[in-house]
């Protein structure tokens, strides 16, 4: 058995950037990460090839408003590059009629009501949206709204972003951007998604145009070197401190106690591996505190499916959030060449398609070429595009061999930017719903109703107080909108990161480091600053 003060759950940006504030604000807490895979960075992955080159499979982009990370870069000296985008033109499928043109600058090729219904429905329209209902949604949790109101929210809540598109637009361009904005975002189809977490979701990341938007916005600039080097600094600059980080520790059960005191105490039980890919023996830990720094539904599935559960059982709403939740379907592929001829064409390397098919499974592409310092000062540049597979494609390319899912990308880079005698130098991919820790990228969402439902915005931003509940010890249940505790009042002991947590830029590393700064501040709070 191995004890701790606070144990976090995740090796990604969020729980070490938790794991790192909670001892540089006090450095006698005994904390511990526990890390299911092998590897640090969660759902930020960079490779290095066999050619030299590094890849950064997962998240990627920093926008200059994500000031968290930017601060980070600087303390640990890494460098940014500006993403290629304004240099050549842009290819667009999505045009409505089927037709493949290109463009330059940030207005699509479509016809002139197309644009008017995209300027007016889906920019002006959203991010009005935006303000009004969320505002109203804040007076539904409040108790302040009228009934109009909550009628109103509910209405908003249940209506897919899909079918509000059917019903107020006219032409097919405008209802296609309407869903690749949607699969750009969240991986997922614009008829999985409500439109009031769709307006929710932007209020929090600067706006719509800012979530698609490339040069100033959401996807201005990579990281030279890759992003996984995050993940890896925060964990040497812990365990400078005294921090513990464990890999391949797979938390399989969770077990919540008061002792005779009524002092809180919490039992992990965590599956470790061998080092050969195989689950070797269970070790227990226990601790004042636990941070859940990984997707949460993500892990209460795993806890439920792995033999030892959760004790005291789970609030329902999380519970059931968890079985309902759609997991965004994402999946990267980086193709390298010996030379950029999209750039030689005259292409940016910014394609996008909304009729992506069987034979061609890219709906994104982006340039992927950067130079690269060597230990001798010599540099050498790298000449990539990568390709995004979103949505249903996603979900039905993990069907296909590896061989065919790389035949029907370089089919997408055919049809995107032409022929070519360049040669083919590696191919790289990730789908991520089939990594083992991750199941899905980048974020994961409540079904159309049940964001109200559940009050989702505050499900797994609240940390779950332990206490008695009548006669039995339970957690409280934040999604229980009567009371805010769930009827359960105790201590603090179960406490949420992860980028689905953050208050803003959710979704982003930018969000990942700010809700792992959160629940450090909470749990020092609860700690009172001394250690166990």
């Amino acid at each position: 058995m191995e004890t701790a003060d606070v144990i976090v759950i995740g090796g990604g940006i969020s729980g070490l950037s938790c794991a790192l504030k909670l001892l540089e604000e006090n450095k006698s807490l005994r904390v511990k990460v526990l890390e299911a895979s092998g590897r640090l960075g969660g759902r930020t992955q960079t490779i290095r090839t066999e050619t030299g080159n590094y890849v950064d499979l997962g998240g990627q982009w920093l926008s200059p408003q994500h000031t968290r990370m930017i601060r980070l870069c600087e303390r640990f000296g890494i460098q940014t590059h500006q993403q290629y985008y304004d240099e050549g033109q842009h290819v667009i499928a999505s045009t409505g009629d089927g037709s493949r043109k290109t463009y330059k600058g940030e207005i699509p090729p479509h016809s002139i009501l197309s644009l008017v219904e995209l300027q007016f429905k889906a920019l002006w329209q959203v991010n009005g949206l935006s303000r009004t209902l969320v505002s109203k949604y804040d007076k539904v949790k409040a108790g302040t709204a009228t009934a109009a109101e909550e009628a109103e929210v509910a209405r908003y809540d249940t209506t897919t972003v899909a079918a509000w598109a059917e019903k107020t637009m006219w032409t097919k361009a405008a209802k296609d951007t309407m869903n690749v904005a949607v699969l750009s975002i969240f991986g997922l189809e614009a008829s999985q998604v409500s439109l009031l977490e769709y307006v929710w979701y932007t209020k929090q990341n600067g706006g719509v145009e800012h979530l698609i938007g490339t040069t100033g916005q959401a996807q201005d600039r990579s990281l030279v070197g890759g992003t996984a080097q995050v993940s890896d600094r925060l964990a040497g600059e812990f365990e400078r401190l005294g921090g513990e980080v464990k890999r391949e520790h797979q938390v399989t059960g969770l077990t919540a106690e008061l002792n005779g005191g009524g002092s809180p105490q919490v039992t992990l039980i965590a599956e470790c591996g061998r080092g050969d890919g195989k689950t070797g023996s269970a070790v227990e830990f226990k601790c004042r505190t636990v941070v859940v720094a990984v997707c949460p539904l993500v892990l209460i599935d795993m806890i439920q499916k792995g033999g030892a559960g959760v004790s005291p059982p789970l609030p329902h709403s999380l519970s059931v959030a968890a079985h309902r939740a759609f997991r965004g379907s994402y999946g990267k592929a980086f193709t390298q060449w010996s030379r950029p001829f999209w750039r030689e064409k005259g292409f940016s390397g910014f394609g996008v398609d909304s009729r992506v098919s069987s034979e061609h499974l890219v709906g994104f592409f982006y340039d992927a070429c950067h130079k690269q310092e060597g230990e001798n000062g010599e540099s050498r540049e790298w000449y990539g595009l990568t390709g995004f597979l979103v949505g249903d494609v996603a979900v039905e390319a993990t069907g296909l061999t590896l061989e065919e899912r790389k035949r029907r990308v370089l089919n997408s880079v055919k049809y995107f930017f032409g022929e070519t005698d360049a040669e083919l130098l590696d191919y790289q991919e990730k789908i991520w719903s089939q990594d083992e820790f991750a199941r899905g990228c980048p974020v994961s969402l409540a079904p159309p109703g049940c964001f109200t439902k559940f009050g989702v915005d505050r499900l797994f931003r609240e940390p779950l107080k332990v206490g008695m509940k009548g006669k039995t010890l339970s957690f409280s249940d934040p999604g229980e909108s009567s009371q805010r505790t769930g009827g359960v009042e105790g201590p603090e002991v179960l406490f949420w990161a992860s980028t689905e947590t953050a208050d803003e830029w959710c979704g982003y590393m930018e969000g990942a480091v700010g809700a792992g700064e959160r629940a450090a501040g909470q749990v020092l709070r609860v700690l009172g600053g001394g250690a166990a």
